[in-house]
C-alpha cells in the first residue's frame, strides 16, 4: 500500500473510502471517485437551488412582451424611453439568472474534468495491478 497517495485528499474523503472498501487495496482512482460523487452531488442541488430561485421569482415575460410592443409600436421618443425603464427590470432578472447559470456551468466543467481524471486514474490502477506492482 501506498501511503503517499493518502497525501492529495482530504480527511473526509479518505474516511468514506473506509467505510465504503476498508478491506480493499488503496487506490487513487477509488478516492478521485468520492472527490467527484460529492462534487457532482453539490453541482447538481446547486442547479436545482438556481432553478427553484428563477421559477420562484421570475418576472412575467409576457407584461414584459407587451411593453416591447408598445415600445415598437409609439413614435413618442419621450414615452419610449419610458417604457425602456420599465422594461429594465425584467432585462436585469433575466441577465443575473444567465450569469448565475453561467456560473453554474463553468462549475460542472470542472466536476466533469474531475471525473475524466479518475477514468485516467482508474486507467493507471488496472495496468499497475495488471502488472503486479505495489506502489
Amino acid at each position: 500500500m501506498s501511503l503517499d497517495i493518502l497525501h492529495g485528499f482530504t480527511k473526509p474523503e479518505i474516511i468514506q473510502w473506509v467505510r465504503e472498501k476498508a478491506f480493499a487495496r488503496v487506490r487513487k482512482s477509488d478516492l478521485l471517485f468520492i472527490r467527484w460523487q460529492k462534487a457532482s452531488k453539490l453541482i447538481n442541488q446547486d442547479y436545482q437551488q438556481e432553478l427553484d430561485r428563477w421559477e420562484a421569482s421570475k418576472p412575467d415575460f409576457v407584461q414584459r412582451d407587451n411593453l416591447a410592443r408598445q415600445h415598437n409600436e409609439c413614435k413618442d421618443p419621450q414615452e419610449r424611453l419610458r417604457i425602456l425603464e420599465k422594461l429594465r427590470p425584467y432585462d436585469t432578472a433575466l441577465q443575473q439568472h444567465l450569469a448565475r447559470c453561467k456560473k453554474l456551468d463553468q462549475r460542472q466543467d470542472r466536476v466533469d474534468r474531475l471525473y475524466k481524471q479518475y477514468e485516467n486514474q482508474r486507467g493507471l490502477d488496472y495496468a499497475q495491478e495488471q502488472g503486479g506492482s505495489d506502489g
